[in-house]
């Protein structure tokens, strides 16, 4: 069984920031209707910028390799 942690798409995602917190899409916390759909395909309307959800390694875990 996968844990909803290792299920949450921010985990999953190269624009998330483990370790200064957030994520690139938002310039404070990450909504929380992301974490209640678990979705982020398109830009919500309180964004900035069009950054969506890629799967990928966060920059900030890549610079720990």
């Amino acid at each position: 069984m996968v844990s909803v942690r290792e299920n949450f798409i921010c985990f999953r995602c190269k624009h998330y920031r483990p370790v200064s917190g957030g994520c690139n899409a938002f310039d404070g916390d990450i909504p929380n209707v992301i974490a209640r759909t678990n979705k982020h395909n398109k830009p919500l309307p309180e964004q900035k910028n069009k950054i969506v959800f890629e799967e990928g390694q966060s920059e900030e875990d890549k610079s720990f390799e």
